[in-house]
This record gives C-alpha cells, structure tokens and sequence, in this order.
C-alpha cells in the first residue's frame, strides 16, 4: 500500500513530465510566464503550477536526493526558457538551485549560484539570507558542517548594501545566530 511519501514522490514525478510536455509548445516570443498566463485561458495560472512544482521538487529530494536534481534541472529550464518572468520568481527559482546543490552536497556550486543570485539582485536580502542559512540553520547533511562565523560574513556581507530591501530580517538573522550559537557554546 502506496503511504503518503509514496504518492508525493508519485505525483511529483507526473508533474515534472507534464513540464517536458509543456516546454516544447511554449511560443518562442513568450519570455515571462505572466505573458503565458496573460494569452492562455486557463482556471490556474500556470505561474502558479511552476513554483508548485519547483517546491513539489524540494519536497520529494528530502526522501530522494535525485529530486534535487531535477528541481536544478527544472529551475534552470525555467530560467533558460522564460528569463522575463517577474523578479519573485526568477530570484526563487535561481534560489532553488542554490539550495539544491547545498543539499547534494555540492558546496562550491551552491556557493558560485548564491554569488550570481546576490550580483542579480543586489538588494534581495533574502538571497544573503538564503546563503547564510546553509551554513548554520539549514545545513542538511554531514557534508556542510555547521559555520557560524561563514553564515555571519554572509550576513553582515548584506548590511554593506545601499537600499537592502528588509534590512531587519538580515539584523533578526544575525541575532538569532549568535543566540543558537551561544546556547551550543
């Protein structure tokens, strides 16, 4: 008998053939997915499907790492294909790479990602934050040691930018780092 895991797995596979299936019929002069959602007649937005299946992806690699494969396969195509989308989504999906090569355990290009993520979007203090996290909150395997002083020059590499979006998130960020890192001390 199929448990929820099973049909998560399942069903994640279905969706990620459905986007070979729809990637060859997207108009070579659709750029974005808003223009795709603006011109197809649809009850859900296609924009809408595309970041479940991104998440779906991410989801499925907790109980097989394969899926982060696909979830950076998937991401890139996306960004390859429709590089117009709205900012929001390029920056997750260019986020979800990053984090997915962390948890393969393929640091240098996890890293070599968040760089491109930060020199595109500059003022994104969630991609500093998504960066940091790997080294200290959300580090997922054996591979990535937990780097308190990494995740803080990470951090405090983000309080240097004019105009960060969020500002406190990044400062709340660097305050509960030193909290759990005093409290393991």
């Amino acid at each position: 008998m199929l448990c929820d895991k099973h049909i998560a797995i399942v069903l994640c596979v279905i969706q990620n053939d459905l986007w070979e299936l729809i990637k060859p019929i997207i108009p070579k002069e659709n750029k974005s997915i808003e223009s795709i959602d603006n011109s197809v007649n649809m009850e859900q937005y296609l924009s809408n499907w595309c970041q479940d299946l991104e998440s779906e992806l991410h989801n499925a690699g907790r109980d097989d790492n394969s899926f982060y494969q696909k979830r950076i396969n998937y991401c890139t195509e996306f960004c390859q294909i429709l590089p117009e989308s709205g900012e929001m989504i390029i920056h997750n999906m260019m986020r979800a790479i990053a984090e997915s090569y962390f948890s393969l355990g393929i640091i240098d290009m996890g890293e070599k990602t968040y760089q491109t993520l930060v020199e595109k979007f500059p003022t994104s203090v969630w991609a500093y934050i998504g960066w940091g996290d790997m080294y200290y909150l959300w580090t997922l395997n054996d591979v990535i040691p937990k780097n308190y002083n990494k995740a803080k020059s990470i951090y405090e590499k983000a309080l240097t930018v004019n105009k960060l979006d969020d500002r406190n998130e990044v400062i709340d960020r660097l305050k509960e780092l030193e909290k759990m890192k005093n409290n393991e001390s």
